[in-house]
């Protein structure tokens, strides 16, 4: 007897076959989050990520129905244009979708994602979702990159509780993805508050920085020690972090909790 095999996470990408920037943006995150087709032999993020948009059976109006139990956990982003909101087919599938990603929530969500102002019309049932809007943006480059880190965060954002075995709220959202900045104020401290500022600006993650997150007269390692747990650490590795006490105790810290780290390579010397 053989025992089928579920992926832990899966992404599904849904959009109108009218709609070409939706194919346009769905290949711009497949290179970013799956893998680059162009360069086979570069490793990517390696996250699974399949298409809906082209009809199926051919001669239906919607694409092949997702079993989202054929995977443990998984996200589905519904990229909304006008061609798909006037479609009464398509709003079928996307609502039994919907009803089908909340009965197994939190492992599986469905994300609606606004590329059209009138993209809120398309269903009575979705319309209260609070969905990623894109079409305020100026320009395609900048709508797809915001995409991605909306997507990506959204994808660890669902994970987190899961991952950890904590258990979101009922009825609220997991916190959004917090990044501890370690860094040396000998050198570079600019490079770490340019970072914290595009971090405030784009308002898409949370973000620890010991200067302003830890008030005065509170022990730095206690505070410090709970900011990581539950954090991404980054790292700004310029020439004298290796140098100082506290950015090293920082990376042991963040190995002690397992958090996950990322690395600026920032050295000149």
């Amino acid at each position: 007897m053989t025992t089928q095999y579920h992926p832990y996470f899966r992404i599904y990408l849904i959009w109108h076959p009218q709609f070409p920037k939706g194919q346009h943006l769905s290949k711009y995150l497949f290179q970013h989050i799956c893998a680059d087709p162009e360069h086979p032999l570069l490793r990517g993020l390696g996250i699974p990520i399949h298409f809906r948009s082209a009809p199926f059976p051919p001669e239906t109006d919607s694409p092949k129905r997702i079993n989202l139990k054929d995977s443990l956990n998984s996200a589905t982003f519904v990229l909304i244009d006008d061609h798909m909101v006037i479609n009464k087919s398509w709003e079928q599938y996307i609502e039994s979708l919907w009803d089908a990603a909340s009965r197994l929530a939190p492992h599986h969500r469905l994300y609606p994602v606004a590329l059209t102002e009138s993209a809120y019309n398309l269903s009575d049932k979705i319309a209260q979702t609070n969905f990623i809007r894109i079409y305020q943006i100026d320009n395609t480059a900048n709508q797809r990159d915001t995409l991605l880190r909306k997507v990506l965060h959204s994808c660890c954002r669902q994970l987190q509780p899961i991952t950890s075995k904590g258990q979101a709220e009922e009825g609220k959202a997991p916190p959004p993805v917090q990044l501890f900045l370690s860094h040396a104020k000998k050198d570079e401290l600019q490079l770490a508050q340019g970072i914290r500022e595009w971090l405030l600006e784009d308002n898409t993650l949370d973000n620890f920085f010991d200067t302003k997150d830890i008030a005065p007269g509170y022990d730095f390692r206690e505070e410090i020690k709970a900011g990581l747990k539950d954090s991404a650490l980054l790292i700004c590795q310029t020439d004298a972090y290796a140098t100082r006490y506290f950015c090293r105790w920082e990376i042991l810290t963040a190995k002690k909790y397992r958090v996950p780290i990322l690395l600026i390579n920032a050295a000149r010397d």
